[in-house]
């Protein structure tokens, strides 16, 4: 009897700390984020603590396709797999409902250029001294170079 308690507890262990993860993993892009209203299971306007109990174990219920308990790395990598392949569906469609001017689901060179006026103020904005062109300086001290962990060296 022993035995099956601490198998059980061990059990549970595992399933916490599976659990505690997937609020990581939905925030991370391995699925949605929860909506209140998903939350509130009996529509009541409050969220209790056994409400959101009862959704990370729906999250793992759907990550455990075999059924086992357990969620072993291919579950969980499909799952993921899976919630990436809609999130770019999602980013193609509204892609397309902004770009595709003319409606024939492709999108040419002049779809998808940038108004000229924007495109001349990014450049502008590079271009720090005006000269007419951007030197690597330049781009390197540029916020889109500085967010992808690139550092401008200091000009000498």
């Amino acid at each position: 009897m022993k035995l099956d308690m601490k198998k059980s507890a061990i059990l549970g262990v595992g399933i916490a700390i599976v659990l505690s993860t997937l609020p990581a993993l939905a925030r991370s892009g391995g699925g949605e984020r929860a909506t209140f209203e998903m939350l509130d299971a009996d529509s009541n306007g409050e969220v209790t603590q056994a409400e959101m109990e009862a959704h990370r174990n729906l999250q793992f219920l759907s990550a455990d396709t075999n059924g086992d308990g357990l969620v072993s790395r291919d579950e969980l990598q499909q799952q993921i797999q899976a919630k990436a392949e809609q999130r770019a569906n999602t980013q193609l469609d509204r892609m397309y409902e902004r770009f595709d001017a003319n409606n024939d689901d492709q999108l040419s060179v002049e779809e998808m250029a940038p108004p000229a006026d924007r495109t001349s103020r990014r450049f502008d904005r590079l271009d720090a001294d005006n000269s007419g062109g951007i030197s690597k300086a330049e781009f390197e001290a540029a916020p889109h170079h500085a967010r992808r962990g690139h550092r401008a060296k200091p000009a000498e």
